[in-house]
């Protein structure tokens, strides 16, 4: 975001908060320091620095009636938004071996939206209840940014048996959204690995934890892609400090993708080749990161860390997640660590402490075994 701060108005935010939460733009106003934003500026032009806090203020109209905020089921509320979102690759991002020049994904309302059900439906496991998968579109409630579910659909006490017919039961409703009717076998990026949990949640989960939570709204099917730039260089600083016996279990756990699809993108490959070393054995020069998981992160960080500034970084990230895609490498890798268990986690890579679970309204209940 930092550099595009000389290109993006105070109204071309205020618009992208709008898509996020279905708010009206004109309902708000942005302030900064205190101060109320002009909505044709520049945000450079009030000094706002990288992780700096904009406020974004209801705007009260005096002697204008109320508008009526509608609530929306989930049909309506994706109704007639675009589903999905393609990043247009240059040549030197395309795959040679593939020759696919665009990389498809959720769009950004549908990632929104998505991610509102996977939290509302946390919460009412969190509190120690489930739904027994009992509830269709039409009980999914849209209203003031939040999501709930319609007062018709009784909750039970929460079971692992009953927890995962309410997972099952989002696959069914969020499958045909992710689907692509006109090419059903492309399904956008990282959204096949989110619908395959859905659709059989694995045992080693308990869904009342927030270990699901962190992972459920940080898998990239549901993220931009600046959030997914932030979760790949969040999960090599992690990865690093792994050791021991976590180290061990990681590497049992999770095997190293493919560097051949990384070779296969010119831009990829030269960052993969970028100061080699001479195998004397080979004769020949080689690249300097090992065949280990966390040599493809530390590989990934300087790729994007380096990135040529004349590229959008949406371009360049997008790269980087089709090479990647047939391993599901980042969902597979964030779904690793969460299933470490929790007697032998570091805070410091404790996925729920790392990546926070501070969109979901409450915690989870102390329920005796």
């Amino acid at each position: 975001m930092q550099k595009y701060l000389n290109k993006t108005t105070v109204k071309m935010l205020a618009k992208y908060v709008q898509d996020r939460v279905g708010a009206n733009v004109n309902d708000f106003y942005c302030t900064y320091a205190g101060k109320c934003l002009n909505e044709e500026r520049l945000l450079s032009y009030y000094h706002i620095q990288r992780d700096s806090t904009i406020m974004v203020q209801h705007r009260l109209r005096a002697g204008v009636r109320e508008q009526t905020i509608e609530c929306l089921n989930w049909e309506s509320a994706i109704d007639g938004i675009p589903r999905f979102h393609t990043v247009a690759l240059p040549p030197d991002f395309v795959d040679a071996g593939t020759n696919r020049a665009t990389a498809k994904y959720l769009s950004e309302a549908i990632q929104e939206r998505s991610c509102q059900v996977l939290i509302a439906l946390c919460e009412v496991h969190l509190r120690n209840f489930s739904l027994d998968g009992n509830f269709g579109p039409e009980h999914i409630l849209f209203y003031k940014g939040r999501v709930f579910f319609d007062d018709a659909v009784r909750e039970v006490r929460f079971s692992p048996v009953k927890g995962r017919r309410d997972y099952s039961r989002v696959y069914d409703i969020f499958l045909p959204v992710f689907r692509d009717e006109a090419n059903p076998d492309d399904f956008p990026l990282h959204s096949p690995d989110l619908l395959d949990f859905l659709f059989a949640c694995p045992p080693n989960f308990d869904l009342r934890s927030l270990t699901v939570v962190a992972y459920l709204i940080n898998h990239s099917a549901i993220q931009t892609y600046t959030e997914r730039i932030s979760t790949c260089k969040t999960l090599e600083s992690m990865v690093t400090r792994l050791f021991g016996i976590q180290l061990w279990r990681f590497q049992h756990l999770i095997s190293h993708p493919d560097w051949l699809p990384i070779q296969n993108v010119p831009a990829l490959h030269a960052r993969y080749m970028y100061d080699p070393i001479w195998n004397q054995v080979m004769h020949k020069f080689v690249s300097k990161y090992g065949n280990d998981c966390r040599e493809c992160l530390k590989l990934a960080d300087n790729y994007f860390k380096h990135a040529d500034d004349n590229i959008h970084m949406e371009v360049v990230e997008a790269a980087f997640s089709l090479a990647m895609s047939e391993d599901n490498f980042m969902p597979r890798l964030l779904q690793t660590l969460a299933a470490l268990d929790p007697p032998l986690q570091d805070p410091r890579f404790d996925v729920v402490k790392v990546f926070g679970t501070h969109r979901v309204s409450c915690r989870p209940l102390q329920v005796a075994n």
